[in-house]
């Protein structure tokens, strides 16, 4: 078994140390038990809305950093590539649905007496359109043309 040690560093570039370290075969044992430390502390930063973070950094008895495990290694290859190519990981008839779901709240919010119920039409008229990539739509015209509710205007928490 070899020794090593588990240091957390945030984005901000500040290191939290792992003052005891950890017994490992190898490794490649220790980089795994990181990915899933990593996995359980990312899932706990969305949990609570809190900063998870930017990796964990492998190192020896003597301090040498043997490897880097980014929180990215601890993401989904699904949400990775949602994340990076958005047009990619949505079908591209699913853009299709998104305007149509916001032009069916525009037609809701104008049919709407109540001043509330229109602004929480238009707000989430905008969400739809706000998931479309600007390259799947000319969504600066979209968005341009559209009337707005304050962000305080709706009661509907979305």
């Amino acid at each position: 078994m070899t020794h090593y040690y588990l240091h957390l560093r945030d984005f901000r570039g500040e290191l939290i140390e792992d003052v005891d370290g950890s017994d490992f075969p190898d490794l490649h044992a220790a980089r795994d038990y990181a990915v899933h430390g990593m996995r359980e502390l990312l899932a706990e930063a969305v949990k609570s809305g809190t900063e998870a973070p930017e990796m964990t950094l492998v190192a020896d008895r003597e301090g040498r950093q043997l490897a880097a495990v980014p929180v990215a290694a601890a993401m989904p290859a699904l949400l990775l590539r949602a994340l990076k190519h958005p047009a990619e990981a949505v079908p591209p008839n699913r853009f299709d649905d998104y305007r149509r779901n916001a032009d069916g709240c525009r037609q809701m919010a104008e049919d709407a007496d109540d001043s509330l119920d229109k602004a929480s039409w238009l707000n989430l008229a905008d969400a739809w359109l706000q998931m479309l990539p600007k390259h799947a739509s000319d969504a600066d015209h979209d968005l341009a043309a559209w009337p707005k509710g304050a962000a305080g205007d709706s009661k509907v928490s979305h």
